[in-house]
């Protein structure tokens, strides 16, 4: 199983659980995680580079891959996700483009199923209408609608996702899940005050 993005925060959080179960292939541009721990067997890579012959070894010969990768903006991270500024657009659109090689590579080396690291954010119009009182919840049927870069990004993950799913984009079909994160942190129920359903309703779905 091959793992993108594998020193990242998302990503450290169940890697230990993952090397036990499957032979893992951890690839990132960093030999470490933000706290400096080196993580067993990784690959350095960048794929966001457009020639994928650079990295499509690494491919060669997994049942799946879990798509964690993520290219911040200078001074900027996955917490700066209301930020909608130029240079969080660009790093975003690096992002859509890192997604698109990920699948392509997939795709191309006989990988069976992608799993990618999508966000709730990609429906964060939908919150302001919940907030509102203006909508009740998000179902799985509603199309992914953001108010912000980051979440933007993620809705194009979704979609692009789905073009390869469709075996249009090749002879076969790629297996797609799309895995929205909402807080990969520990719980805070200790934080919910009593008799707010929204937001015991809102922690409950992330």
């Amino acid at each position: 199983m091959v793992l993108t993005g594998a020193a990242g925060y998302v990503a450290q959080r169940m890697f230990t659980e993952l090397n036990e179960r499957w032979e893992l292939v951890p690839i990132d541009v960093s030999p470490t995680t933000r706290g400096g721990k080196t993580v067993p067997g990784l690959v350095i890579a960048d794929l966001t580079r457009p020639d994928r012959d650079d990295y499509r070894r690494h491919f060669r010969g997994a049942d799946a891959v879990i798509h964690c990768g993520y290219v911040s903006a200078p001074g900027l991270d996955a917490t700066t996700w209301q930020n909608n500024g130029d240079a969080k657009f660009w790093a975003e659109h690096q992002n859509v483009a890192l997604a698109y090689n990920v699948y392509k590579t997939a795709l191309e080396e006989g990988v069976r199923r992608v799993v990618v690291a999508s966000s709730n954010h990609a429906a964060d119009y939908y919150e302001r209408l919940i907030w509102a009182g203006r909508l009740e919840m998000v179902t799985p049927d509603m199309p992914p609608r953001s108010d912000n870069w980051y979440g933007w990004a993620k809705a194009a993950y979704e979609l692009l996702g789905f073009v390869f799913a469709t075996g249009q984009v090749d002879a076969r079909k790629l297996e797609i899940a799309q895995w929205r994160i909402g807080g990969p942190r520990d719980d805070d129920i200790d934080r919910v005050t009593p008799g707010d359903v929204k937001g015991m309703h809102r922690a409950l779905g992330a």
